[in-house]
């Protein structure tokens, strides 16, 4: 689960995570999650 910017609820998503960096998560597709916004992780 992660929350993408201020006022916005929290979204959910299920899928491979492709590379991790210093900041940021990278999933299939290119998409980008920056690590301080995932609340939640499920191995």
């Amino acid at each position: 689960m992660w929350k993408p910017q201020f006022g916005v609820l929290p979204k959910y998503v299920e899928t491979t995570v492709w590379g991790v960096t210093d900041k940021r998560v990278i999933l299939k597709q290119g998409v980008v999650i920056p690590i301080n916004r995932i609340h939640f992780l499920e191995l």
